[in-house]
């Protein structure tokens, strides 16, 4: 249930481009093939790639973010929880139930008659990993949640 890393690397360049923010790219020991994927899309270089088990490590870095953007999970709820604003990726999973609960967070999900997601109503291109629903949000989309998020990066 991944966003295609082009998608990513496009609101990356944007903020980069507009705003100069560096770009700090965070994963699990696991994934770090993943952000190799996502850097070599991006125009600019990545500041920062940063890799840890520890969970305080981690928000600390999270904490000095201006946003996050990121698939629905524990790494959401955490910078969320921590009051950084939080654009979040959903897809299959209902978002009703495990959306982030801060106040400076937005969910990102196209509404499409298959959801919410069951095995009877669950289309083959989602048992692939590719759900249309969430294949279906713009990086505009998620640039225009942070610009509503965050007013300091309203076009000038």
């Amino acid at each position: 249930d991944q966003w295609q890393f082009e998608k990513f690397a496009e609101i990356a360049d944007y903020f980069f481009t507009r705003f100069n923010l560096g770009i700090i790219l965070t994963c699990g020991p696991g994934e770090f093939d993943q952000v190799e994927k996502l850097t070599q899309c991006l125009s600019k270089k990545v500041s920062y790639t940063f890799i840890s088990t520890e969970l305080s490590v981690l928000l600390g870095i999270t904490a000095s973010a201006k946003f996050v953007v990121c698939h629905n999970g524990g790494y959401m709820h955490a910078a969320s929880a921590i009051g950084v604003p939080v654009a979040a990726l959903f897809g299959l999973t209902d978002f009703r139930i495990w959306k982030p609960l801060g106040k400076k967070s937005v969910v990102l999900h196209k509404d499409i008659d298959c959801w919410p997601c069951t095995s009877k109503t669950m289309k083959q291109v989602c048992w692939d990993g590719k759900p249309e629903c969430k294949e279906l949000i713009s990086p505009e989309d998620v640039i225009n949640s942070i610009k509503k998020l965050c007013p300091e990066f309203l076009d000038k």
